[in-house]
């Protein structure tokens, strides 16, 4: 088997070599590639987001550890055309192990050449920016039907992370995110741990390992309800006074679930915090992320 699997990375990363490049999504033999040789994931990441913007802007370190700098590197982050159809996300000021790079983007992929890899530790740092769209992107835009207030909202599932930000968009090589975001004044910011706010910028604790669809993070001028045992309620500020009524009983409701589970399982509630984020139109009708469902 550890044969087969050396043979399934040299394979995959000598067709990078020899230019035909990633094809778009992630494929078995990326992810199988990139599981071999890719440990200790890290996000660093740093959004802006304004008022009415169609882009959020951003700068990132990505750190971990390769067993071995034999090949490149792949790194996913895509956008999408008028039509729907895959493009490469916008990037800038690539800097790798220090060393400033110009990496090939194909296929909605970024390409890290192999000799500024290194076999250990690694940090690649990058500018971008990303979409923000009413439907059809990892970030999403709506606007409150009752008072036009603006919100924001993100949903990866099943691999959509890479239209927002670069990173290993597959669910085995799980990363520990940390997140900061400047926003417009009035506005609140939700994520996966607990937030530190100091003049319009949300700083987040670090999360435990999470796959990265399982990363999120809501902005608009929420309004916040609290219950004991660390569970907060965001809700649009047009819902406050129909939320304050109903969310007692949701907390009771809620704070059961967990104990049950917790009982269940015979295992602590593994996050530092439980938050709800109630946002109107939301797919599927609601999605689990780490300490925080939306």
């Amino acid at each position: 088997m550890r044969a087969l699997s050396s043979v399934t990375v040299v394979v995959f990363c000598g067709a990078v070599l020899q230019g035909q490049g990633p094809e778009a999504g992630v494929s078995a033999g990326l992810a199988q590639a990139r599981a071999r040789v890719v440990s200790g994931v890290r996000y660093n990441l740093s959004i802006a987001l304004r008022e009415h913007a169609a882009r959020l802007t951003g700068h990132e370190a990505i750190t971990f550890s390769l067993s071995n700098n034999d090949a490149p590197l792949v790194i996913d982050f895509r956008d999408l055309d008028a039509t729907g159809a895959v493009t490469n996300g916008h990037i800038s000021r690539v800097v790798v192990n220090g060393s400033a790079a110009a990496p090939e983007q194909v296929n909605g992929h970024i390409v890290i050449a192999a000799l500024l890899l290194h076999q250990g530790s690694n940090r690649v740092e990058l500018d971008f920016d990303s979409a923000i769209a009413q439907a059809n992107r990892a970030v999403t835009r709506i606007t409150d039907p009752v008072d036009s207030r603006e919100y924001l909202y993100t949903l990866f599932v099943p691999m959509d992370a890479s239209l927002a930000f670069p990173c290993f968009d597959q669910p085995d090589l799980k990363g520990r995110f940390t997140l900061e975001a400047s926003v417009p004044e009035g506005w609140t910011v939700v994520s996966n741990t607990r937030e530190h706010v100091e003049n319009r910028v949300f700083r987040f604790d670090e999360t435990q390992p999470i796959s990265t669809y399982l990363f999120a993070f809501a902005a608009g001028p929420f309004e916040q309800l609290d219950a004991p045992g660390a569970l907060r309620l965001f809700v649009r500020k047009s819902m406050l006074a129909r939320a304050k009524e109903e969310w007692p009983e949701v907390a009771t409701y809620t704070r059961r679930g967990m104990n049950e589970m917790v009982s269940f399982f015979a295992q602590p509630f593994p996050f530092p915090k439980y938050d709800q984020v109630l946002l109107p139109g939301f797919p599927y009708g609601g999605m689990e992320h780490a300490g925080a469902t939306f």
